[in-house]
């Protein structure tokens, strides 16, 4: 009995073990799980961004503080550890992931565009082990094989992660097959009413916690290492080396001859390549460069289609680099900087540095495929170069030498443009793309262009500069979106009971509680059948709100002797941007109450 109690209430060997590693990321992938089920479960706001950003905040500060705590095991392996590592170690491990979620909060791209976090955590992730130095095995003096050491410890640590992240995964996939098949069961055997406890409870605790949980103790200690995982691998690591031997390499090789032939049509017609070219490069220097992590362990490369992709594969990115910097400065020459073309430049750039490294053979190392990828992505993604900013900074600027450049003014001091079939395509891409900048407004300031600062996309203003094309002559419409402002609050004292929650569309009807909505045009029809009818309209509601917050969402109507109460979660609109007229409701999220107990059905 004393044995049986200890194995139900003492925490398993494998339990204890990753807690001791990973303490602060067990911490955080708790926080996590208990607020993505209280926004599943509505005990917090859903609606509020900083709630949101918080939950994701966690889980990306436990995959920091995992990467933290595998750096501070890598610098033990020694037995011993070093005073000024340690203190790192402590900062990767803690300080890192705090100042992670603190960024998770910052809504503003002008210093950081904070979701690229994710990324960058993962490839960190893949890299902190093996920062500190590069421990030699036993026997092995030269830098060479310190160096080929390393690596194959980096592939060996990767591969085992991913191969159990995997399992993972599946593991969940078979775990929730198996709750929905108990709720089923119970209900049908029973009449016992699971869902909410099993979906909105145990699913995701087993998804958000138990999994990340089961992954962390797959993951090696890093003296578990054994050379001979390198050399005789097992069926999985076969089974997956067969995908890059037979499936991978061949297909890169069949590619590369068709990127070869198309730079030769290039050469024949002179014709530069086209936009779509770099992403075809891109996507094909990736694959390459995942297949050659792939293909790295000694017992890859005795297949002759390998032995040769390892030779030639950085030779045979060459052409195709030259074609895919052709086509993005063409692009970027004929439309301005853009977010995508910021990362044709990061990923060019990229594919760039690694054929330089393995082609000198002396900086070749397979941790700088994630190591440059890390690099270059938090340098776009972290200050005011960012891959968002930098972007509407250059098309502004773009904007403003065109409009300088086509700018007349007449005898009476009248300011006009005129425009080039350049010029134009020019100054309107630039326009389009900083509709929303801040940058814009300023731009028509310094010109003074007169203009309805709450709307700056009107009619006249793009007239006024004569960006218009003749197509455009026909009436703007733009959609609104309004949403209701967090603590707006409403007075229930006299509607206390709640009806339900409403979803219209546009010229579809719901019904609750014996009342018929339908969102017809810039109204709600209320119909109570018996000729009772009633049409609540939202022109003046709309004017009341802090576009796009809805600040006052309470609508009161009396249908049936009975009153109600409408209270506006969501809103769009359709709205004319030439006379701010409001043409439709395309859809309203509501909650309904009134002033007394409904009538029970049964």
């Amino acid at each position: 009995m004393k044995k049986f109690v200890e194995m139900i209430f003492r925490p398993g060997t494998n339990v204890g073990e990753v807690i001791f590693r990973f303490p602060f990321a067990i911490l955080l992938i708790a926080l996590s799980t208990i607020v993505f089920i209280g926004l599943i479960n509505g005990f917090l706001d859903d609606t509020s961004e900083t709630i949101v950003r918080l939950a994701f905040g966690f889980g990306i500060g436990a995959v920091f503080s995992v990467a933290g705590s595998m750096f501070g095991q890598s610098i033990e392996l020694d037995g011993k550890r070093a005073f000024v590592p340690s203190i790192i170690a402590i900062f990767l491990t803690y300080i890192v992931p705090i100042i992670a979620i603190g960024l998770l909060q910052i809504e503003s791209y002008q210093w950081v565009v904070a979701f690229m976090l994710a990324p960058i955590s993962v490839l960190w992730l893949s890299l902190s082990p093996f920062i500190y130095r590069a421990h030699s095995t036993e026997g092995s003096e030269s830098r060479a094989m310190r160096s080929m050491d390393i690596q194959n410890r980096f592939w060996w640590l990767n591969h085992r992660a991913i191969v159990s992240a995997i399992i993972a995964g599946f593991g969940f996939l078979l775990i929730s097959a198996g709750i929905f098949a108990i709720q089923m069961s119970l209900s049908a055997l029973f009449g016992l009413q699971t869902e909410e406890l099993l979906y909105e409870y145990l699913l995701p605790f087993t998804g958000l916690f138990l999994t990340p949980l089961y992954w962390m103790a797959t993951i090696p200690k890093l003296d578990d290492y054994q050379e001979s995982e390198i050399l005789n691998p097992d069926f999985l690591s076969r089974a997956i080396g067969f995908m890059g031997q037979y499936v991978m390499v061949p297909f890169l090789f069949l590619y590369s001859l068709i990127l070869f032939a198309y730079g030769l049509q290039i050469l024949v017609t002179g014709e530069l390549p086209e936009g779509m070219l770099s992403w075809m490069v891109l996507a094909f220097t990736t694959a390459g460069a995942a297949t050659w992590l792939l293909s790295h362990p000694a017992f890859m490369r005795t297949n002759v289609l390998v032995l040769y992709f390892r030779r030639f594969w950085f030779w045979l990115t060459i052409v195709p680099l030259i074609l895919y910097f052709m086509a993005v400065a063409t692009r970027i020459d004929s439309y301005g900087m853009t977010e995508d073309r910021v990362w044709l430049l990061v990923g060019g750039i990229w594919a760039v540095l690694l054929a330089i490294a393995f082609l000198s053979k002396k900086f070749a190392d397979i941790r700088l495929i994630p190591g440059l990828a890390l690099i270059l992505i938090a340098s776009v993604s972290v200050g005011p170069w960012n891959f968002i900013n930098v972007p509407k900074i250059l098309q502004a600027m773009r904007l403003e030498t065109a409009l300088n450049d086509a700018a007349r003014t007449d005898e009476s001091g009248l300011k006009t443009y005129e425009w080039t079939d350049e010029s134009f395509k020019t100054a309107r891409g630039a326009y389009l793309y900083i509709l929303k900048d801040p940058r814009l407004s300023e731009i028509l300031d310094r010109q003074n262009i007169n203009y309805d600062k709450d709307n700056i996309g009107h009619n006249h203003v793009t007239a006024r500069l004569g960006l218009r094309n003749d197509e455009e002559a026909v009436i703007d419409m733009t959609v609104g979106e309004f949403s209701r402002q967090e603590g707006a609050s409403v007075d229930l004292s006299q509607t206390p009971y709640f009806v339900g929650e409403m979803r219209l569309f546009l010229n579809r009807s719901q019904n609750i509680a014996g009342l018929s909505f339908e969102l017809i045009d810039d109204s709600i029809l209320v119909d109570a059948g018996n000729d009772q009818a009633q049409n609540l309209e939202f022109a003046d509601w709309i004017l009341q709100q802090d576009t796009p917050w809805i600040t006052n969402p309470a609508i009161d109507f009396l249908i049936n002797e009975r009153s109600f109460k409408l209270i506006i979660q969501k809103l769009s609109i359709r709205e004319n941007t030439a006379t701010e007229k409001i043409e439709s409701l395309l859809r309203v999220e509501a909650l309904l109450f009134t002033d007394s107990a409904l009538p029970d059905p049964n």
